[in-house]
């Protein structure tokens, strides 16, 4: 008997994650454009220049996702250390991305596995991130990986108008 599969569910990959470098930016950029439509160059080289690859005392940590010598993810983070009013070391997950043609395939949470396992080996015990509420594709990413619902609560309010809406 054979069984058909969702066309969601598709074979997974068994990806090689390593330290983000200084050259992947232009990858990274790329990724990043393709999954959620819109450049962020001077966000990327902002993180990067913060990168220190083999310092434990940086605060951004940042892996990508390999498949045949291809970038196919990648994943940022930030510790922070009592900040926002949180006890000890915490991780924030600032951005995770894989390519759209290797979605649904495990690489996300290999990115997830490999994040947090580094986290803690720098001291962390908790991990956070934000994640749009209609973003539901991303909120069912986050529930696969089990990741639930924070005792904090994020609070906005908006201060003025952007260049781009006051033009």
């Amino acid at each position: 008997m054979v069984t058909r599969r969702s066309s969601r569910t598709r074979e997974r990959t068994r990806a090689t994650i390593r330290t983000m470098r200084p050259d992947d930016l232009e990858m990274v950029v790329g990724l990043d454009a393709r999954v959620f439509g819109k450049a962020r160059p001077a966000y990327f080289e902002r993180r990067l220049a913060s990168f220190r690859a083999h310092d434990s005392n940086g605060h951004t940590l940042g892996l990508v996702a390999e498949d045949d010598g291809v970038v196919v993810g990648f994943v940022l983070g930030t510790l922070t250390s009592g900040e926002f009013g949180f006890e000890g070391v915490t991780v924030l997950m600032d951005s995770i991305a894989v390519a759209p043609n290797r979605q649904h395939r495990g690489i996300g949470h290999q990115l997830t596995r490999a994040l947090i396992a580094e986290s803690a080996a720098l001291g962390a015990r908790d991990m956070y991130t934000l994640v749009n509420w209609k973003a539901w594709d991303m909120l069912a990413f986050f529930d696969a990986a089990h990741f639930g619902l924070a005792q904090t609560v994020l609070l906005h309010q908006h201060i003025g108008a952007t260049a781009e809406e006051t033009s």
